[in-house]
């Protein structure tokens, strides 16, 4: 991902790093489980103990009880076990982002909480929300940031501004669901509920989907039912989220100010003067990409703005 803000950057990062960890982890638990049920069954009266010996020796784990998570739990149990400790650090990872680039503008507590609802009046919200942070924190705009890095981060497939608060709809029903496991035993409550009802509602285009995102209703008193496909679905819809802010804030002054502390700590000097366009182009193109920056589409006013701050002659 580029990005004029280095939050984006770690999001993007760390986004990854979960998958990373996550799917050889599954993949490695499924291979266990069929080689456990395999030895089970040619020595059926296999202990915990032999099962151990088998396959945990020499690996510095202790305590696992490879009768009960390989043999009583079925996988789609696991999976449903996997697919809540991805969705805490999905949303753990968005409201960390939030709280960060937040703190960039005029009152970041604000900002933060209100990034993670609809608009205020849309899919049921009663309270300021996305719209409403956004529209605070683009009050001071950079047209030099708009002209030379913003029309880029606009083009990204994940951009979708016309339906932010779509996004966020299907962002409020998941929180509820992580807020379930996190705070009630997974039971769900009227919060859950009606961020399902809500959720429910969405055509999976205004999500940039194919098709819908898997998912099971949210009943009052009931245990909330999760998958792994579905959580995986939802990933993908908070990393829209990001994107599309990121883009949307990439033409203010926070940005602008991003963007200086970016270059001046990678590239405090640059040499422009006495290049041939062409030259010159190229290089603050391949600058920027070194410092993880979007392509400038504007390089002439790029390079006016680095010598105005001392950091190019």
């Amino acid at each position: 991902m580029k990005s004029i803000f280095p939050e984006t950057d770690t999001y993007g990062r760390q986004h990854t790093q979960i998958y990373d960890f996550i799917w050889p982890t599954a993949a490695a638990l499924w291979n266990l489980r069929w080689q456990v049920q395999g030895y089970r069954g040619a020595v059926t009266k296999a202990t915990n103990d032999e099962l151990l010996g088998r396959f945990v020796t020499g690996s510095g784990i202790h305590g696992a009880n490879l009768l009960r998570a390989c043999v009583d739990q079925t996988w789609d149990d696991q999976q449903a076990q996997f697919a809540s400790y991805v969705l805490i650090g999905v949303i753990a990872l968005y409201e960390g982002w939030a709280e960060s680039v937040s703190s960039r503008f005029p009152q970041p507590r604000t900002n933060a909480t209100q990034l993670q609802f609809p608009s205020f009046g849309t899919f049921g919200n009663a309270q300021p929300g996305i719209g409403q942070a956004l529209t605070r924190m683009s009050s001071q705009q950079s047209p030099a940031m708009r002209k030379i890095f913003s029309r880029s981060l606009t083009t990204y497939a994940r951009y979708r501004p016309a339906t932010i608060d779509h996004l966020l709809a299907c962002y409020r029903y998941f929180k509820e669901l992580r807020n379930s496991i996190v705070h009630r035993n997974g039971i769900a409550d009227q919060k859950a509920a009606d961020a399902y009802s809500e959720f429910a509602s969405i055509a999976p285009s205004a999500l940039g989907l194919n098709v819908p995102i898997e998912s099971r209703p949210a009943l009052v008193g009931k245990p909330s039912a999760l998958t792994l496909k579905g959580v995986v679905g939802f990933s993908g819809v908070v990393l829209s989220i990001v994107v599309t802010v990121d883009a949307m804030l990439s033409s203010t002054g926070a940005a602008h100010d991003a963007f200086l502390a970016r270059w001046r700590a990678g590239r405090p000097s640059t040499q422009l003067t006495g290049l041939p366009k062409h030259r010159r182009d190229l290089r603050l193109e391949r600058i920027a990409s070194i410092l993880g920056l979007p392509r400038p589409l504007e390089a002439d006013l790029l390079a006016t703005l680095l010598i105005n701050e001392g950091l190019a002659s």
